[in-house]
């Protein structure tokens, strides 16, 4: 076969009467295979794009993925205390703890087919710990966020040794990288113990985020029944300021999807 002939090859591809569907890149290899002289630079330019190809469905499957777990994901309630005194001063509070948070998004992790994992470097620039969360989609698509701190932050505050500091500050990074990454809130936010009394009661939000709160449920088509049964409220004026960031961070992610999905 001459050289010209060779770069007028065409592979003929089946088509199914009736229909407009893209035909998936691994279906072009697997024809592109059996044909003669096969042509190495078409073949890997299809194994790439072929690649490419995964790699968006993944990103699409992830944001959809995201966009339901934000939807599922409750409002984290507290499942731990802390109690210390320090030069004669006591300091109490209530938080939640990673373990507790992760028990009360477990399930809706998995059917969202969606998992959580960290990775701890140490190695810093003046001892600093960095903790990066990780969220993966069951078809491989990733996202990530980082967060750094001093190895002993809060040392002085609750009189722990060296390396109970250490490992406080790794689990509090871990606990905040989630919330960071996966939109979470905890009821009443902690604010390590500056309270010193407890949590107090939370404000709800005021007339003008109700008004812009209720402007975009009907913009982004969720059904304001469904973020009342979510958030346990009879009406969308109960929801806390709390509560209000969790409500933007789902529909944020279910407009993101919805225009991911009509690309």
């Amino acid at each position: 076969m001459t050289a010209k002939a060779k770069q007028s090859q065409v592979v003929t591809l089946p088509h199914a009467a009736g229909t407009e569907m893209s035909v998936h890149p691994g279906t072009m290899i697997s024809h592109l295979m059996t044909a003669k002289d096969i042509d190495i630079d078409k073949l890997q330019g299809l194994f790439d794009l072929q690649l490419k190809y995964d790699n968006e469905i993944a990103r699409k499957a992830y944001h959809t993925a995201k966009a339901r777990f934000a939807a599922l994901a409750p409002t984290i309630l507290y499942d731990d205390e802390a109690d210390f005194t320090v030069g004669g001063k006591q300091t109490k509070y209530g938080f939640a703890t990673l373990a507790g948070t992760l028990d009360q998004i477990r399930s809706a992790l998995q059917e969202c087919g969606l998992n959580v994992s960290w990775k701890t470097d140490d190695s810093l620039e003046g001892g600093n710990l960095r903790v990066t969360c990780f969220m993966t989609h069951d078809l491989g698509y990733q996202e990530e966020t980082s967060l750094s701190a001093e190895r002993d932050a809060g040392k002085g505050a609750t009189g722990m040794n060296s390396l109970q500091a250490v490992k406080s500050t790794v689990s509090y990074l871990e606990r905040i990288t989630l919330y960071a990454l996966a939109g979470l809130a905890s009821r009443g936010d902690d604010d390590d113990g500056k309270r010193g009394g407890g949590p107090e009661p939370i404000a709800k939000i005021s007339t003008s985020q109700l008004k812009t709160l209720t402007t975009k449920i009907a913009k982004v088509g969720i059904e304001s029944a469904k973020i009342l049964e979510l958030f346990s409220v009879e009406t969308l004026a109960d929801i806390d300021i709390v509560q209000l960031k969790q409500v933007h961070a789902m529909l944020n992610l279910k407009a993101n999807a919805d225009k991911e999905g009509a690309k």
